[in-house]
């Protein structure tokens, strides 16, 4: 049996473990998807369930049955097909929210996922359980671990390449920055003895100034032309290894693939035949459509900011 599981999943338990109430060392939560006939647990997405752990433990039932119906509302396709919770480790306290969400489904999985990264990397693990018994009478159950991975669609596949690839390079241009700040600082405290013209105050605000610039890098998000052309030098990147692999087919270094050959066939039947001269109108006509769309959102924002002060004038 083996787990698969969707991008925003992990990134809804971690803002929820980002969330969480001060004092708790964990949270859970209910994971709703599809089981295929090959017993595959596909995992689309979750919802959190407040519980106390402590002397006795306790779960929010009423709040995890409405948000179950609500959610049956949205996504009738999906049922509870196991729960999640943050740690490296099962406890005790895991068979019995096991227990609770094997009423909602005849085999729950359970997703652990470390939110503290004290495992040095993000990788969830998926459980489940096998009863050890005696006729009828069940003695006892232990955690089983299976295969778990991640399923991608070409949505969220292209949104996490930007994401990585632009945190990359923010971190490249963040550690460029740290360089060319402390040799300016080290100038900075050069020159003052020559010429008292650079004080401590100064300084402190220059830097400063320079941290402000450098955290709004980090976190600022890529532009359309950004992504424009990360996704083209990925684009030819991947035709280069098509190109190679043909290549190597047509000289004989290589046995074909017919099947491979033949969705190669089809993709490039699929691709429409456009002339330079008309992709670069295309491309122009599509920057400036751009470029009008920003000109009159800061125009709407001048002529409001202009109405405030207007307004207050006559007050």
């Amino acid at each position: 049996r083996a787990v698969k599981v969707a991008p925003v999943v992990l990134l809804s338990v971690l803002d929820h473990f980002m969330r969480r109430p001060e004092g708790n060392k964990r949270v859970i939560g209910a994971l709703l998807g599809n089981v295929t006939s090959d017993s595959t647990v596909e995992v689309r997405s979750s919802f959190p369930v407040s519980h106390s752990e402590g002397e006795n433990v306790a779960l929010d039932t009423d709040y995890f049955e409405t948000m179950l119906e609500l959610h049956a509302k949205v996504q009738p396709s999906e049922s509870v097909v196991g729960w999640y919770g943050t740690g490296i480790a099962t406890d005790d306290n895991s068979v019995l929210f096991h227990e609770f969400f094997g009423r909602s489904c005849p085999s729950p999985v359970h997703l652990l996922i470390d939110a503290h990264l004290d495992s040095d990397g993000f990788h969830p693990r998926a459980f489940v359980t096998t009863a050890y018994s005696i006729g009828e009478l069940e003695l006892s159950s232990e955690f089983r671990e299976v295969p778990v991975a991640m399923q991608f669609s070409a949505s969220e596949k292209f949104g996490l390449d930007a994401l990585s690839q632009n945190r990359k390079k923010q971190e490249l241009a963040m550690d460029e920055d740290e360089d060319e700040d402390d040799d300016a600082y080290d100038d900075e405290r050069v020159m003052e003895p020559q010429n008292g013209a650079v004080s401590a105050k100064h300084s402190a605000e220059t830097r400063t100034e320079r941290k402000l610039m450098r955290l709004r890098a980090k976190y600022a998000m890529p532009s359309e032309v950004d992504n424009l052309e990360r996704s083209l030098a990925r684009l030819r990147e991947l035709l280069d290894v098509v190109g190679d692999e043909v290549t190597a087919v047509v000289n004989g270094e290589r046995e074909g693939d017919r099947r491979l050959g033949r969705f190669l066939s089809e993709t490039l039947a699929m691709v429409p035949r456009i002339g330079l001269d008309e992709f670069d109108k295309m491309i122009g006509d599509s920057l400036r459509d751009h470029l009008m769309v920003l000109y009159c959102a800061k125009l709407t924002q001048v002529q409001l900011a202009m109405t405030e002060k207007l307004l207050a004038v006559e007050l």
